[in-house]
């Protein structure tokens, strides 16, 4: 009885991961279709999500001192949290000023002002549930697809909480 427990445990876990990306992930479909300017934003969403996880790893590197999370992921920290804010922030200018093609309103900017933060903190927020749920399962990798990376979720697991949250901010917002 045990490990048929075990099994169905582990089979649910599975289903949940799955049903958690299709779900989330899922709005990158209808970001990239958004209108005549959809694949800039998709482009604007990657910026944000991985400059943010780069410049958080950097930061937290060289300065991190006040641990953020330390029980879920013992190395990240408040010091990689604020830079991973701001190098979103550099990279949504490089974007705006490099790579948008569309008008470039005064509402646009203001609206970035209040994107970036919220984008970046949740791409962080994906980041500490995404090892949340590998410390859960008693693993410090989701795969070996990227050797040293911690697996392809952990590349990827910022776009989870932030996707949904971007897509309904340039649809509504």
């Amino acid at each position: 009885s045990g490990e048929f427990e075990f099994e169905i445990r582990g089979l649910a876990m599975e289903l949940l991961g799955v049903v958690y990306l299709v779900c989330t992930l899922g709005f990158l479909l209808p970001i990239v279709r958004f209108g005549e300017f959809g694949r800039e934003f998709l482009l604007l969403l990657f910026f944000l999500v991985f400059a943010g996880d780069t410049f958080a790893y950097f930061v937290g590197t060289f300065f991190g001192k006040h641990r953020l999370a330390k029980n879920i992921s013992p190395k990240k920290s408040l010091e990689g949290s604020v830079g991973a804010v701001l190098g979103s922030g550099l990279f949504a200018w490089i974007w705006f000023e490099g790579f948008y093609t569309g008008p470039k309103s005064s509402e646009l900017v203001l609206g970035l002002w209040v994107l970036v933060p919220v984008v970046s903190i949740l791409a962080q927020l994906g980041d500490l549930f995404e090892s949340l749920l590998k410390r859960s399962g008693a693993r410090k990798d989701s795969g070996q697809l990227l050797p040293g990376h911690g697996g392809f979720l952990d590349r990827i697991d910022g776009l989870t909480f932030s996707a949904p949250a971007f897509y309904f901010y340039i649809r509504y917002v």
